[in-house]
């Protein structure tokens, strides 16, 4: 027997999941909520007791995918080289096992050239720059011979 609590959880991360394969299929403005809902399988109205707009759902992807962004950059100054292989073939392996992380890739990469849907959203992406962020790692790596 799944308890409510349960059957919540389930119901929120079947919204989440569906969303996801919506707006990278058909992008943030060509999905509806009452797409979403009705490929879920629930009501508009429950989708509503979840998420009080499609740009909620959105912003809940875009944070999920930001945790996975959050990298110790600090870290890797001691040997770059291997800090950013490392990083690399974390993320290929994530991709090729992982579609829920390859769909992920795609919307926040889509999130980063699509900055009029939210500012909350926009807030979040400044935050996790991942070129910004990585900058003093090259660098590092070049004074240390193992970049060019």
């Amino acid at each position: 027997m799944v308890s409510k609590q349960e059957q919540h959880e389930q119901r929120r991360a079947q919204i989440i999941k569906t969303a996801l394969d919506l707006f990278v299929a058909r992008g943030y403005y060509g999905t509806s909520t009452r797409e979403i809902s009705k490929v879920a399988g629930i009501s508009s109205g429950l989708m509503f007791h979840y998420f009080p707009s499609k740009q909620h759902v959105y912003e809940e992807l875009i944070r999920i995918g930001c945790q996975r962004m959050d990298i110790d950059f600090a870290a890797a100054m001691d040997n770059p080289q291997q800090a950013l292989h490392n990083l690399v073939e974390e993320l290929l392996t994530m991709l090729e096992h992982n579609s829920f992380a390859a769909k992920m890739f795609i919307l926040m990469e889509n999130a980063f050239f699509q900055r009029d849907i939210s500012e909350k959203v926009n807030a979040m992406l400044d935050a996790r720059n991942i070129v910004e962020l990585s900058k003093d790692v090259i660098v590092q790596g070049q004074k240390l011979g193992q970049f060019r």
